[in-house]
């Protein structure tokens, strides 16, 4: 056959198979609610969610606020991560599951981003064990997977839409995935769980969420920042909820677990024998201009970064940084404060004098009270550097931070407080209590 014939059949197969009916599409698989396993495939994990599409719900925007009472708490984590999120995550699920008013059950939910559907359940996941501390077990489903076991769809009603008791709590960092088909797959057009947003920080949230309109959202915040953010943003419904610094050195969740944590490691740790302490990962272009100015002659001083290897750049444990900080007289934080950042808190307990610039958070001290004269409002080397030096030379300064002290050792008190709030507004008044 020459090149002429092969090509006019090969057109003419071409011709037969458009003109052919096309295959059937495969039979969609029904959701599970006997307990069996999720009805969509797992796809592998993914940093990116740009593919994943929305649920039917997507038009939630239009949907009234629920009014159906809550019985089941769902806290967004990705699974064995140890940051100062996920902690918080869990800390809310202790604090709901021990409540005096809450009668219903939390259950942490651990999620995986996933590029087709946004989210996929991690099932069976192991949590880090130093969040046995906390009573914060994980959910066996996904919200409305299972009929009377984490949550149950009840009989209220809102003008168009059904509300189940379920209220799903995700951090501010996922915001792009709250009406994913991933977290959607057992809800449909009429029935769906509730959402909130626990605003944690502000500036982590990069702008993602972009819909103030909605009504059908509780919007949570952490800080004084993250507050004024909602209110500039026009969002509706909006509550306080705070988070505490835990006892690093045993499985305390009391009141008074950051006094102890500070006691317990001031005794084991009574040498003092680094000057400065810094985050590496933060701010470092105004560190280094300090250590640049401070950092040498007659009067130097010695800079230390927190973490481990030469220039602090690896990871260590939370346990290894408040050890860190018991060495040390100072920590310096210049970079940016996205929400009420734990660092100052932790160095603060240790014993240490801080020192912030005015960014984010920091700029408020409904969320870093610490003294006037340690906020540096107008970067200056020569006016930090006097501070340090002055810092360093009367071991006195450190009682300047004994209010700030009380007022993180009364967080844990705080976020009780929070809790009965919230379970007060989705709960109590919704129940005619």
């Amino acid at each position: 056959m020459d090149f002429g014939s092969m090509l006019d059949k090969l057109k003419r197969d071409a011709q037969v198979a458009s003109s052919a009916p096309p295959p059937p599409p495969p039979p969609k698989k029904r959701p599970r609610t006997d307990g069996g396993p999720s009805a969509v495939a797992a796809a592998a994990p993914s940093k990116s969610t740009a593919s994943a599409k929305p649920c039917s719900l997507s038009s939630s925007k239009q949907r009234s606020f629920p009014t159906t009472p809550v019985r089941t708490v769902y806290l967004v984590c990705p699974p064995r991560v140890q940051t100062g999120g996920p902690e918080a995550m869990h800390q809310l699920c202790h604090a709901l599951n021990t409540s005096s008013t809450f009668t219903g059950a939390a259950r942490m939910l651990y999620l995986r981003e996933d590029d087709r559907v946004g989210v996929r359940h991690a099932r069976g996941v192991q949590r880090l064990p130093v969040y046995e501390r906390y009573d914060a077990p994980a959910a066996k489903g996904l919200p409305g997977e299972y009929e009377g076991g984490d949550g149950a769809f009840d009989g209220h009603t809102g003008d168009r839409y059904s509300y189940s008791s379920d209220l799903v709590i995700w951090p501010e960092c996922w915001t792009n995935l709250i009406d994913c088909e991933g977290i959607c797959r057992f809800s449909n057009n009429n029935r769906t769980h509730q959402t909130a947003i626990w605003w944690l920080s502000v500036d982590n949230n990069n702008g993602k969420f972009k819909e103030w309109g909605r009504d059908d959202i509780l919007h949570l915040h952490q800080s004084e920042y993250a507050r004024r953010y909602l209110k500039d943003k026009g969002a509706k419904h909006t509550m306080a909820m705070t988070e505490y610094i835990p006892d690093r050195t045993g499985t305390s969740t009391s009141s008074n677990a950051a006094s102890a944590a500070t006691t317990s490691a001031s005794s084991e740790l009574t040498t003092t024998d680094l000057q400065v302490l810094y985050n590496p990962l933060k701010g470092i272009h105004y560190t280094d201009e300090i250590m640049r100015r401070s950092g040498r002659g007659k009067d130097a001083i010695e800079f230390t970064p927190i973490g481990g290897g030469s220039v602090g750049r690896s990871r260590i444990s939370p346990e290894e940084v408040v050890k860190m900080l018991h060495r040390a007289r100072i920590y310096i934080d210049f970079g940016p404060h996205p929400g009420m950042d734990r660092l100052p808190r932790e160095a603060a307990l240790a014993g240490c004098i801080v020192i912030t610039n005015s960014e984010g958070a920091a700029q408020y001290d409904e969320d870093v009270p610490i003294p006037a004269e340690y906020k540096i409002r107008k970067f200056n080397v020569d006016t930090i550097h006097r501070l340090l030096r002055q810092s360093l030379d009367d071991e006195s300064k450190t009682s300047d931070f004994d209010d700030y002290r009380k007022w993180i050792e009364g967080q844990a008190d705080r976020m009780r407080k929070c809790v009965d709030d919230l379970v007060d507004e989705i709960v109590m008044k919704r129940s005619g209590k």
